[in-house]
């Protein structure tokens, strides 16, 4: 028999190219094992504003693994931004679009995603949201966003200020008609004649959501007429007029621009306005600093308008066209809306109100003076902050024109809102290539 042994020489050289191998399947292995998604995410707000959902962020990321976040802030004109980097083939996977008025110029350009087919597949349903919230979402038939809380526009009082007038602290203005009578018995000036207090300033903060209990129609869907000009519309118009012609429209803005921050509760802790309209970003505020001395209730509204009414608005979550990811995209969008993260939203403060009905129940239980909150967000009455069309950024400028012009008394509600009507009707036949 013959006997072969190796050289000593041999053995090392077949020992090192074994280890050499094997050192090769543990990287590649290994580096499998690690690889990950990453998705990017833009938002335009700064990151200190972002705290708590960065904390979600890293929540995700540890029960996906697989996945790696890029949170990006974008600073200065964050739609233009957007838009350029869709149409440079270099789109996020996930943007966070506001206000939800943006979404059917998005979708009508093509730069972002519907979601039905997504949602269909995770098995998520209309009835699980807020009525009003889920059709700011939708445009053309489609779904094009989701969103895990919501902006609802409330009424606000100052109760120390009804006590030290003799008025019931707990009793609030449930129509128009009360609301003006109480404004006029709020409002003060000093010896000079110039005002100190307001009862009330319909145009101050985001007044289109008087639109809602005015039941204001913008826009005929069917037809795609503009209609700026609608009865209430001028009658909503006419109500804001009889305000600058009350106290004039110099003294008015003499005092408003002593407010500071409007939404955050600087008018009622200085005490130049005695009743306001603004979002729940106002609630944690006047819990801080001026804890039982203000009242939240739904909007008043005129004899032919809707009670419970208002106007939601929120930062949605959308896919862009051309996302790298877009399951993956969407399976973060599902998770970051879903009824879990959504209570987590409770212990983020009394800013954050759910759209998911379910959550939003256990929001009031835990907040019972959310309840009119409740009413609003679960009644047929809640609207759109603009119409679901595309050119509804547009048709709010333009809006907002408007009023400026009925405030200052340069035009009359009917002579502007004509203009209006006119202007975007134009605008609008443009963009649908009428």
């Amino acid at each position: 028999m013959i006997e072969c042994r190796l050289r000593p020489r041999n053995r090392r050289v077949r020992a090192l190219w074994i280890a050499c191998i094997c050192l090769c399947l543990f990287l590649l292995f290994g580096m499998a094992a690690v690889a990950k998604t990453t998705l990017e995410l833009w938002t335009k707000f700064a990151d200190e504003r972002l705290a708590p959902h960065r904390m979600l962020m890293e929540e995700y990321e540890r029960l996906n693994p697989d996945i790696k976040i890029e949170y990006a802030t974008v600073t200065g004109d964050y739609s233009t931004k957007l838009v350029v980097a869709i149409a440079a083939g270099a789109a996020p996977d996930v943007a966070q679009v506001f206000p939800t008025l943006s979404i059917p110029e998005f979708a009508h350009k093509g730069l972002i995603q519907p979601l039905d087919r997504f949602m269909t597949a995770a098995g998520i349903k209309a009835n699980e949201f807020a009525p009003g919230a889920y059709e700011s979402w939708r445009y053309d038939g489609k779904t094009w966003a989701m969103t895990c809380d919501i902006d609802v526009n409330m009424f606000y009082w100052h109760k120390e200020i009804f006590a030290r007038e003799g008025l019931d602290p707990d009793a609030y203005p449930v129509t128009i008609d009360e609301l003006d009578s109480l404004a006029r018995r709020l409002t003060r000036t000093d010896g000079s004649g110039n005002l100190t207090r307001l009862g009330f300033v319909p145009w101050l903060g985001d007044w289109l959501t008087w639109a809602a209990p005015w039941n204001v129609e913008w826009y005929d869907a069917e037809t795609r007429t503009v209609t700026a000009d609608h009865t209430n519309a001028v009658a909503m118009m006419e109500w804001m007029a009889s305000y600058a012609l009350r106290y004039e429209p110099g003294q008015i803005n003499a005092l408003t621009a002593r407010i500071s921050n409007y939404h955050h509760g600087d008018a009622f802790l200085k005490e130049l306005l005695a009743m306001q309209v603004t979002g729940p970003w106002l609630i944690g505020d006047m819990y801080q600093f001026a804890p039982g001395q203000w009242g939240m209730a739904p909007l008043p509204y005129p004899q032919q308008g809707l009670p419970n009414a208002s106007t939601g608005n929120a930062l949605t979550f959308v896919i862009p066209t051309g996302a790298k990811h877009p399951e993956e995209a969407f399976k973060f969008i599902h998770w970051r809306t879903d009824f879990e993260q959504s209570m987590k939203l409770l212990d983020m403060g009394r800013s954050h109100v759910p759209v998911r009905i379910q959550a939003l129940r256990a929001f009031v239980r835990r907040f019972p003076d959310y309840l009119p909150v409740l009413d609003v967000l679960t009644g047929p009455n809640l609207k759109p902050f603009m119409p679901m069309m595309p050119v509804s950024a547009e048709y709010s400028r333009e809006l907002r024109w408007a009023v400026d012009q009925v405030r200052s008394l340069q035009m009359t509600p009917q002579a502007a809102l004509a203009q209006v009507t006119q202007r975007v009707q134009v605008r609008l036949d443009e963009t649908l290539g009428k």
